[in-house]
């Protein structure tokens, strides 16, 4: 029987620690990966490192959202003991045989306190180091309920030994993220494009000549002072003027204070050098028609590309909406001088306009579906049950009555010639009642999702559905059935 490893990940920094780990879990013929991902790993706000993650090809057991908004010593005590309640229910269904913990943050002491109480032995990276602060105390109780200790030196290992653990149980392994240097170091080339990759802010710059890394996180006990330290940082880099690619603080006490001093220098200096990195689902650019206009929740005639998730506000609720061209083999000389009569048979054959506010009797929908409707509609029913199934409120909706129609807004059928003179059909269409209905029930429940998980966006309909959720799948569901 194979022995299942659980390994939580809990923010951006700690996957690239444990990434070879989690290759080297998954290519074991004996083990099997659970993998969590947890806290800011998940937020849009700290570089949604879940993206990267499920891009590596790393199946995920599953999310914990815990991270209290707040950026306070206050918050992180809170967002521990939220983080203790959500992995003991995680672990209980996972029935892991081993759970690994990563380092100092206060999600590692959530996860290896869940873990302990339940019985479950703690494997624990990099224990027995030395930094100060908070994270030296969170360390160091970590590795006190830890049963196996994965350290990175032999002075950290003599450190986890002198606190009394056994010498047997204490194996120096070096950081795992060494094997991702050991691979850079084999083709020390940039052999991608970062801006490409990782979006950001800033301008674009020419690295063949050399650059800066600029990661800064705040000091824990000193995190009303989180601004002014960044803003020394800044100065410094600024000067420097090497290009600069500097990455988004993770969720500390004081990170508030960080991410503010960074957005203000950047727009009160417009630094030329720095680029500025949070790793968002946004995915390279977003697209724009010619035409596009103000909408409710994006605008219309936009795409926005993402990965890992998506904002159902941004698709819209116009689902499948779009334009279809048949040519004919008619040609101008075979239409009427008066197109009255055409016009009225279509009128007659495809129900349209809006006479009854939306109900049956509007002249945009069915009263009596034909034959030809209901057999269109017979492979649509079961699956619109399904949904329906899960989510009752969209029961409530026209679906059957608005089946091979022009609904009651602005959908047409235009008879029109080309260059040639050649006679063409063209429709436009979409799924009207049904489709708007689906539309907006996952609009709100995904600001429902947002609020419960304390996750704040500048804009509520920035709200999304992570891949890998239940509402991300549902939603493509009815997406893909609209």
């Amino acid at each position: 029987m194979r022995r299942k490893i659980c390994v939580v990940v809990t923010a951006r920094p700690s996957y690239s620690r444990v990434k070879t780990v989690l290759r080297a879990i998954t290519e074991h013929p004996d083990l099997e990966l659970q993998l969590v991902v947890a806290a800011s790993a998940l937020l849009d706000r700290y570089g949604t490192a879940v993206n990267y993650i499920e891009s590596d090809g790393f199946p995920i057991a599953a999310r914990v959202y815990m991270v209290l908004e707040g950026e306070n010593p206050a918050s992180m005590a809170k967002t521990t003991g939220l983080g203790m309640l959500e992995l003991a229910t995680v672990f209980d269904n996972l029935k892991p045989d081993v759970v690994v913990t990563v380092a100092d943050r206060f999600e590692t002491l959530a996860t290896a306190v869940a873990a302990s109480y339940m019985n479950i032995p703690v494997a624990h990276i990099q224990g027995g180091e030395v930094t100060g602060s908070i994270d030296e105390k969170v360390r160091h109780a970590v590795t006190k309920l830890a049963d196996l200790h994965l350290v990175s030196t032999k002075c950290s290992g003599t450190r986890v030994e002198r606190m009394g653990e056994e010498p047997r149980k204490v194996f120096v392994t070096g950081c795992p993220s060494i094997d991702l240097a050991a691979e850079l170091a084999d083709d020390p080339s940039l052999n991608f494009n970062p801006f490409e990759r990782y979006g950001g802010v800033g301008e674009l710059h020419e690295l063949n000549n050399g650059y800066l890394v600029v990661m800064q996180h705040p000091v824990t006990t000193e995190h009303e002072m989180a601004r002014k330290h960044v803003m020394e940082t800044l100065e410094a880099v600024y000067k420097i003027n090497l290009p600069t690619l500097w990455f988004w603080p993770n969720v500390d006490a004081g990170s508030d204070g960080t991410s503010n001093g960074i957005r203000s220098f950047r727009e009160k200096y417009k630094p030329e050098n720095i680029n500025f990195f949070k790793n968002p689902f946004i995915h390279k650019w977003v697209a724009a028609m010619p035409d596009v206009h103000l909408g409710i929740g994006a605008t219309v005639g936009s795409v926005v590309p993402t990965l890992g998730a998506i904002i159902p506000a941004a698709v819209g609720v116009d689902i499948g909406c779009g334009m279809m061209a048949l040519k004919t083999d008619l040609s101008a000389s075979d239409l009427p001088d008066d197109l009255h009569a055409m016009r009225t048979a279509i009128e007659s054959a495809v129900p349209h306009g809006r006479t009854d506010n939306g109900g049956r009797n509007d002249r945009g929908a069915w009263a009596d579906p034909p034959g030809t409707v209901l057999d269109a509609w017979a492979p649509l029913e079961p699956r619109l049950a399904a949904l329906v199934e899960k989510h009752p409120a969209l029961r409530k909706a026209n679906h059957l009555a608005h089946l091979a129609t022009l609904g009651t807004g602005n959908h047409f059928i235009e008879v029109c010639l080309d260059e040639e003179d050649s006679v063409w059909l063209m429709l436009h269409s979409g799924s009207r009642g049904i489709g708007n209905k689906i539309g907006t029930y996952f609009i709100e429940l995904a600001k429902e999702d947002m609020r419960r998980h304390f996750i704040n966006l500048p804009d509520a309909d920035l709200a999304y559905l992570p891949e890998g959720t239940k509402h991300f799948d549902d939603y493509v569901q009815g997406v893909s059935w609209a």
